[in-house]
């Protein structure tokens, strides 16, 4: 029973570390594209128990490419432990120009708070072409 425990116990540690790994990795690969998206958000309602924030938010999405994203996939990258939806939230399309507003789920860790939050946002151009960036927005009420 106990070599179950240490085993069990140093798979968890492995497990962190290689995913650790991959987050810093990851987002070392990724261009800050602010200038093609900007994000805003509103916290519509939220419940804290323990270490533990839950609620609902609005989000909204400014494409402010010259063509169309498509099938949005929206994820927060920092701080850690902070998700939307169930880990990503999906946002449809947003036309040139245009702004596609979409209210979902959060999960916040109490001792996550911080000014900024770093998004990845992959999406589809008008050709088919999968991308990825990394959209930073502020957070104007903390």
């Amino acid at each position: 029973m106990k070599t179950t425990h240490i085993h069990l116990h140093i798979k968890r540690r492995f497990t962190f570390i290689i995913t650790s790994f991959l987050l810093c990795f990851t987002s070392l690969t990724y261009a800050d594209n602010s200038d093609d998206f900007h994000i805003n958000t509103l916290p519509l309602f939220s419940k804290t128990i323990g270490e533990m924030s839950t609620g609902r938010v609005m989000i909204e999405i400014s494409n402010h490419l010259s063509q169309p994203a498509n099938n949005i996939v929206l994820s927060i990258l920092e701080p850690a432990g902070n998700q939307v939806g169930r880990g990503a939230v999906q946002a449809g399309s947003v036309d040139a120009g245009e702004i596609r507003v979409i209210n979902t789920d959060f999960i916040s860790t109490v001792s996550s708070k911080a000014d900024v939050t770093l998004w990845q946002l992959e999406y589809d151009d008008a050709a088919g072409n999968k991308h990825t960036t990394v959209v930073s927005s502020k957070h104007e009420n903390n």
